[in-house]
């Protein structure tokens, strides 16, 4: 723990007994327990990412899978986050990402809804860009590569 956390427990931590451990858990739950603010920050910055451009995007694809992974995992404890399971949401980040990318995941939600009748989980998105970003990535066949390698 650092920083303002820290600072909320500070005088706790000098007493050795179960009741000021039980005192500054409750503080710090009291102060960063609720889940509206936990969630904001993670929505904020969200809504604020800059679009890519379509060619050489790997290291920005990565960076935002990246945040969408720690999105997905502070989803699990977190109801506000499940906004991110809504298609308006899901939107949303498909204008930050190169054209290519959104038409593969546009096939891949054709053939869930096929299946299953309802558009598909934050999850399954966040696998995705998984893969996109893996493929982006790829030091020898990625399109980033190729885009550097024109004139080698």
């Amino acid at each position: 723990m650092s920083g303002e956390p820290l600072r909320v427990v500070d005088g706790f931590i000098s007493h050795d007994n179960p009741y000021a451990y039980e005192q500054a858990k409750a503080l710090v739950d009291e102060t960063y327990g609720d889940t509206y603010k936990v969630s904001e920050p993670y929505l904020s910055k969200l809504e604020s990412w800059t679009k890519m451009p379509d060619p050489g995007q790997a290291k920005a694809l990565r960076d935002l899978t990246n945040f969408l992974i720690k999105c997905e995992t502070i989803m699990r404890h977190v109801p506000e986050m499940n906004i991110l399971n809504h298609h308006r949401q899901n939107q949303q980040i498909l204008k930050l990402l190169p054209s290519y990318i959104v038409t593969n995941w546009n096939e891949k939600v054709l053939r869930h809804r096929r299946d299953n009748r309802r558009f598909p989980q934050f999850s399954l998105f966040v696998s995705f860009m998984k893969d996109q970003s893996e493929l982006a990535n790829l030091l020898v066949t990625s399109l980033a590569i190729m885009f550097a390698c024109r004139n080698c």
